[in-house]
């Protein structure tokens, strides 16, 4: 998904800069990264078809020959999410879940009230408030735009149109919204188009003169320490914080060893794996930091992580034994 963002950046970029060499070097990047994006997941490369799609159109009509890049960025994109769709692996895999999913008209419709439904699961309180705190220096930006921001209304529908592509694959294939690590994918556009379509908004509402200096009046150098407090603030108020701040949980888990520890016990476990017993018995992990351990395998060797660890390392059975 971030290279996906990458792809799209490079293609702004190459709309966007005068230099022939310049254009050269970001329509390359871009195909390249299309090319890579479009064999991903089904998620990302039908959000990123999309917005490639509507920034192809703008581009055009806005620029002119100059977007000519983002055509061929588009033909890379659309190659590969043809090859990705049609590989044999997928076609594999499909046969699955035959029965499991939607037609794809329901799944189209379906798909909005599932962002409807999500909506606020991947907002939250916090979002609100990181944005509340954001406006002054919102406001002070859109009012020394050149920008016309025309048409929030559309941008606002475009934008939930994108989000809720997100949700299609999934509930064309399987028939529900999508696992833990799809929805990652999708709440991460809506919480970028989130913050692009306040900023939209708020540039819509300067340029039409609502408060035409209420940037100026609220973005003063006594923001800047508010904000500070306000940040330190929230952050003692969490009760988990090393479980909702990644960049403070990354810290954590190093500098308490926790990640060290868990490191040496997967080790161990490797080296027991690679040893020459069919049935392996392993003892549960002691130590289980949050972001980089996902859970521990079960008891029943016929369970599914179970059984993919057994093929990895060519055993009969493995499964975990909690110690007496």
């Amino acid at each position: 998904h971030s290279v996906m963002l990458l792809a799209l950046a490079a293609a702004l970029r190459s709309i966007y800069t005068d230099k022939m060499l310049n254009r050269v070097v970001f329509t390359v990047t871009g195909v390249l990264l299309a090319v890579l994006t479009a064999g991903g997941n089904f998620v990302t490369a039908l959000q990123g078809i999309l917005f490639l799609g509507t920034l192809t159109v703008l581009g055009i009509m806005k620029r002119g020959k100059r977007a000519a890049g983002t055509i061929l960025m588009l033909l890379a994109y659309a190659a590969g999410f043809a090859v990705n769709v049609s590989a044999p692996g997928n076609a594999r895999r499909a046969r699955s879940y035959v029965g499991w999913g939607m037609s794809p008209v329901r799944a189209v419709l379906t798909s909005f009230k599932e962002g409807a439904l999500h909506a606020w699961k991947f907002t939250g309180f916090m979002t609100l408030v990181v944005i509340l705190f954001a406006l002054p220096m919102i406001l002070y930006a859109v009012r020394r735009s050149d920008f016309h921001f025309k048409m929030p209304g559309l941008v606002s529908a475009w934008s939930f149109g994108l989000y809720s592509a997100g949700f299609t694959p999934s509930l064309y294939s399987m028939g529900n919204p999508g696992l833990g690590r799809t929805l990652n994918a999708v709440k991460l556009t809506w919480q970028i188009l989130l913050v692009l379509n306040v900023i939209y908004w708020c540039g819509f509402l300067c340029k039409k003169q609502v408060k035409p200096d209420l940037g100026e009046q609220m973005c003063r150098w006594w923001y800047y320490p508010m904000l500070a407090v306000c940040v330190l603030l929230c952050f003692h108020a969490e009760k988990n914080p090393e479980g909702s701040f990644c960049s403070y949980g990354a810290w954590y888990e190093i500098h308490s060893g926790l990640a060290y520890n868990f490191y040496q016990e997967y080790l161990e476990r490797v080296e027991i794996l690679k040893g020459d017993e069919e049935d392996v018995v392993l003892t549960p992990y002691h130590w289980t930091p949050w972001m980089i351990c996902i859970g521990d395998l079960s008891e029943d060797t016929k369970d599914e992580s179970n059984r993919a660890l057994a093929d990895w390392y060519n055993k009969e059975s493995v499964r975990v034994e909690p110690e007496d």
